[in-house]
């Protein structure tokens, strides 16, 4: 496996991250949106991209409050695109452009929605081998996710992409910070 090196003159994460955002800009890939109801009465947001059938299909995972609009997640559709697969792209909750219905939201753990995406891509297209990709948060749910509970005949594959942290550390690194922002002022 090769090493990650940021150009040379990317200094720092925050140039590496706003290079990527503001220069490196992917085509908006033809998604349409769907949403599918789910067990406890609340709503999921499932941007799909149509493909050939005898092929496989890819569901993407986003990282923290990414959306179909984030640059890695139209980069990974057009890349399905390219090869001509299939594609859907789950919103997890709180996410999407109007508010859940009901007061759970996601998170690192969760991953029942992810199961309730994954019955129904299987039960529409038994035939097309599916892909998962997780980015970030979205591979934390993935690695998360039961594999047992696949149907024995599906065939699965995953990739994800995290940041080389835990959840404990950044979350240290996040309080320190609103702490810190919060130290010279009167509250």
């Amino acid at each position: 496996m090769t090493r990650y090196h940021a150009a040379w003159w990317l200094l720092g994460a925050h140039a590496q991250t706003l290079w990527g955002k503001l220069v490196r800009r992917e085509p908006e890939q033809p998604t349409a949106r769907e949403r599918w109801i789910t067990p406890d009465g609340d709503f999921l947001d499932i941007h799909r991209l149509t493909g050939a059938s005898n092929k496989p299909r890819l569901l993407v995972l986003h990282g923290l409050e990414g959306t179909i609009r984030s640059q890695y997640a139209q980069k990974l559709l057009g890349e399905a695109r390219k090869r001509g697969w299939s594609a859907d792209m789950l919103i997890f909750r709180s996410c999407s452009p109007e508010m859940n219905l009901t007061r759970r939201f996601y998170h690192s753990g969760e991953t029942s929605d992810l199961r309730f995406v994954i019955d129904r891509i299987v039960e529409e297209n038994p035939h097309q081998p599916l892909l998962l990709a997780g980015v970030s948060l979205g591979g934390n749910v993935l690695l998360k996710y039961p594999k047992s509970k696949l149907l024995p005949q599906y065939q699965f594959r995953s990739i994800w992409r995290a940041p080389r942290t835990t959840l404990t550390e950044a979350s240290r690194v996040f309080i320190r910070g609103i702490l810190s922002s919060h130290s010279n002022k009167k509250l």
